[in-house]
């Protein structure tokens, strides 16, 4: 089987959560003998290194990139009121991006080419016309859905009207294009049922993050007592919610964890939170090594609020074998137990559910056995991959 994958970024070196999702699809479809090619666009915050592939990557995946500017333009985002366009996937687009599609599609023939995320969307017409392949639309989340929650939250009228025609945009682009696909691979099956509600008549199934446990090794003691936050901070959801923490329940826990440290991590980190004045707090930035970093800290803390999808960090949090404090909105689509993960909505739940991780290292590890466990049964990248191959010969 030959698989086009057309990613709106590089996957590899897998740096964020969207990285490792469409990474983790490369490896399993190649470890299945499927004959893989990835064309993604390369831009100002995920830029392509062709220098840290190795050269087995390059021969397996045959990637190849194309640079655009996708950052955000005040000209170009005022001239685009007055079109119908989304802004948020217009920014994507590019004719060189497009020539290259054109020109792999001339001279070489797939059965499955597959569109990772909403982003690269806008190059279906163009496939439809030089390709017989099956589409399949890999849904990393509703993307309407993120925008409306911003839009809902914003206070500021000015900030929350653009915010509206940006998500009215973005919905109307969605809506349509969910039926011109062959089949829809969702996150996760909360997304199967608001794309389903959203119209959606094509095949669909669940295609998950998936977790290779091999690449996921616990350290031997849960004796670490610190909190950890990791994430990028240049998405909303997440520097609301870690700012919602730091102001809601860091003051109290100081209080009843004296010796407790907040170790925060992540990409874009805004430089009030690098020059924070607390002795109980290390900010490290954007660490080199993500899987590290999880691997050697504590307890993880995971204060989300708004989004869609599932949340790639808690997964691989689950599959280190940490003890996970977040929100229902952070383990969506994961369906956890508290026996793997404690949820905590409000305040008060985040404040004694750390405290209790905090005094209790048995609970800790067991919640860590508990959690590796439940990753290896339920997003195993082997079962997974077998799945979204199934799928593809059924379509």
């Amino acid at each position: 089987m030959n698989v086009l994958q057309i990613c709106h970024k590089p996957p590899f070196p897998p740096i964020d959560g969207g990285c490792l999702a469409m990474d983790d699809i490369s490896n399993g479809l190649i470890g299945k003998g499927v004959n893989v090619k990835i064309l993604t666009l390369s831009t100002e915050k995920h830029p392509f290194r062709k220098e840290k592939l190795s050269d087995n990557y390059l021969k397996t995946t045959k990637i190849e990139a194309i640079a655009i500017s996708t950052e955000l333009r005040p000209i170009s985002a005022f001239f685009n009121l007055f079109s119908d366009q989304s802004y948020n996937v217009s920014r994507f687009y590019s004719k060189k991006f497009k020539q290259k599609i054109i020109d792999v599609l001339k001279y070489t023939s797939f059965d499955v080419i597959q569109l990772e995320s909403l982003f690269v969307v806008p190059y279906l017409s163009v496939i439809r016309a030089y390709s017989k392949a099956k589409v399949i639309y890999r849904a990393h989340n509703v993307e309407q859905q993120i925008w409306y929650e911003k839009f809902q939250q914003e206070q500021n009228p000015i900030k929350k009207a653009y915010l509206k025609l940006l998500y009215q945009r973005l919905k109307k682009f969605e809506d349509k294009h969910f039926s011109l696909f062959d089949g829809i691979a969702a996150i996760s099956n909360r997304d199967i049922t608001l794309i389903n509600e959203l119209g959606n008549t094509k095949p669909i199934v669940e295609i998950p993050f998936s977790i290779n446990p091999t690449r996921y090794f616990p350290i031997s003691k849960q004796d670490n007592t610190n909190l950890f936050f990791i994430g990028s901070l240049d998405w909303q959801p997440n520097i609301e919610g870690l700012d919602w923490f730091l102001r809601m329940c860091w003051p109290t826990i100081k209080k009843k964890c004296p010796t407790i440290i907040l170790h925060i991590a992540g990409k874009s980190m805004p430089t009030r939170l690098l020059h924070l004045a607390d002795k109980q707090i290390e900010v490290h930035g954007e660490v080199e090594d993500a899987m590290e970093f999880i691997r050697s800290q504590g307890i993880m803390i995971v204060p989300l609020f708004s989004g869609s999808g599932i949340r790639i960090k808690v997964l691989e949090g689950l599959a280190f074998g940490k003890a996970i404090v977040g929100t229902a909105k952070a383990a969506e689509g994961i369906q956890v137990s508290d026996q793997e993960l404690i949820i905590a909505n409000t305040s008060d739940e985040f404040i004694s559910s750390i405290e209790k991780l905090y005094l209790n290292s048995t609970l800790r590890v067991d919640m860590g056995a508990n959690a590796r466990k439940f990753v290896k049964l339920h997003f195993n990248n082997d079962s997974i991959t077998e799945k979204l191959i199934d799928f593809y010969r059924h379509l």
